[in-house]
């Protein structure tokens, strides 16, 4: 059951990196910084009971989304 809603994650976590690719005019570029917290957050959630693969994609793919936040005040 947990691999089904991880599995669901990364689908929707692409679905929403695709609708962020398309309204952004230039793509975001991976840093030391981004490597490290991606680093963390297969460490962090290696244990949930998804393949590698699945873990990497959702940390990168939450990274990306991070990255591509606004916070107007």
């Amino acid at each position: 059951m947990k691999a089904g809603i991880v599995s669901l994650a990364v689908v929707m976590c692409l679905g929403v990196m695709g609708l962020g690719f398309a309204s952004s005019i230039t793509p975001a570029l991976a840093d030391a910084d981004d490597a490290a917290w991606i680093k963390k957050c297969v460490s962090d959630n290696k244990r949930e009971g998804a393949t590698p693969e699945v873990v990497a994609a959702w940390c990168s793919c939450m990274n990306t989304i991070g990255s591509n936040l606004v916070f107007e005040v």
